[in-house]
């Protein structure tokens, strides 16, 4: 049941976007079913299926002491290091610096989403979460914000007014 869902998320979510962008990409940036209560559900429906593969695989085992039913944890571990950690990929492509087109053209909704709507799991009240919980359990990470660089050339003005040490 966790494996459908889990797939159900992922085409939902995909064939939402896939309209929204059809449709001319209303609002700047997606909200529309899914996306509204998740800014990733394809990533959590694509994690969510391969964490009740491991599971099921439980099935087929010896029960905890089984070390093959343990080593099957590498799929989905792999799975969640490609989406939330490889930067050409996933949720760290399409978060940090990617982000500057939403806050360039629609800063104060976009904020307003992000601090209301979860990276993955898909809920209900996310603002109301306190932050080390979405730091931690919700993996809502620093290093998925987006921060603005100071402009370069005062940065480099700045050090070449002052003398060496």
């Amino acid at each position: 049941a966790g494996f459908l869902l889990g797939g159900a998320f992922e085409v939902v979510a995909d064939v939402q976007k896939a309209r929204w962008v059809k449709q001319g990409r209303q609002g700047g940036f997606c909200t529309a079913g899914l996306w509204q209560f998740s800014r990733h559900p394809n990533y959590f429906g694509e994690m969510l299926q391969w964490w009740c593969v491991w599971l099921l695989a439980f099935s087929c085992s010896s029960g905890v002491t089984d070390v093959l039913w343990w080593a099957t944890s590498a799929s989905p571990l792999f799975t969640m290091h490609i989406l939330l950690n490889v930067p050409a990929t996933g949720v760290t492509h399409a978060n940090g610096k990617n982000l500057e087109r939403y806050y360039d053209k629609f800063p104060e909704t976009y904020a307003e989403y992000r601090a209301s709507t979860s990276i993955l799991l898909p809920m209900v009240g996310y603002r109301h979460v306190p932050m080390i919980l979405k730091r931690t359990m919700l993996l809502d990470l620093e290093r998925y914000e987006y921060r603005p660089q100071a402009d370069a050339t005062s940065s480099t003005n700045s050090t070449r007014g002052r003398k060496a040490e």
